[in-house]
């Protein structure tokens, strides 16, 4: 076992032990409202980003800010060749800076709005009756969850992996006793169309080397 597996095991047990504490009932539409998030965010983030890339004052300023970022994490080799930073902030990875953008800011104000709403049917359900099954039903639904989110971590650790094939991670998940069961290399990539090719031609892997 190594620190991927620890990982696995800490997310299910903090899920179970969360979702008993609030309840079946609240761990639902929790739920639900992480779905939701989703799933508009998907649905919608394409709006959003257009308006982005064809508003200039918008579009430059990921520009700058992604100069920056790759100033700050490859200074050695930008000063060795100043054309670097050129070939490195790509229209390919502007767009795709500006895509986990958008989605971001759906999926975090979806989720908020929908928390006073999540609040409200949570408190309907606070009668002795209920409590016991509303209990039970929370570490049930807790192991389930855990195991989902898991699933979806290793998902993005593929997709790194698939980035940076000689990085921590990648060496991390060949040791890994759980990856078997959670690896699935197009969960997220296909969910939001992403194509292997696209990240490959936004991340050179001579910066890697």
């Amino acid at each position: 076992m190594n620190w991927i597996d620890y990982l696995t095991i800490f997310i299910i047990i903090i899920n179970i032990i969360r979702s008993t504490n609030i309840g079946l009932v609240r761990s639902i539409f929790s739920f639900i409202r992480f779905l939701a998030s989703i799933y508009l965010a998907k649905l919608y983030y394409p709006v959003i980003s257009e308006y982005i890339m064809n508003t200039p004052v918008l579009y430059n300023i990921f520009k700058k800010l992604f100069e920056g970022i790759s100033k700050l994490l490859f200074y050695g080799k930008i000063k060795e060749n100043q054309n670097l930073l050129y070939d490195m902030v790509s229209d390919s990875l502007i767009k795709m800076g500006i895509t986990i953008f958008s989605i971001i800011i759906i999926y975090t104000i979806i989720r908020w709005l929908l928390g006073y709403l999540e609040r409200a049917i949570s408190f309907l359900f606070k009668a002795p009756i209920l409590k016991q099954l509303n209990i039970f039903g929370g570490f049930l639904f807790g192991l389930i969850r855990g195991i989902v989110i898991v699933y979806l971590i290793f998902a993005i650790f593929i997709f790194i992996q698939s980035i940076y094939p000689g990085g921590t991670i990648s060496k991390a998940l060949e040791g890994s006793l759980f990856s078997g069961y959670f690896k699935n290399n197009n969960l997220i990539i296909d969910f939001f169309n992403i194509k292997q090719s696209q990240v490959n031609s936004i991340f050179p892997m001579k910066l890697f080397r």
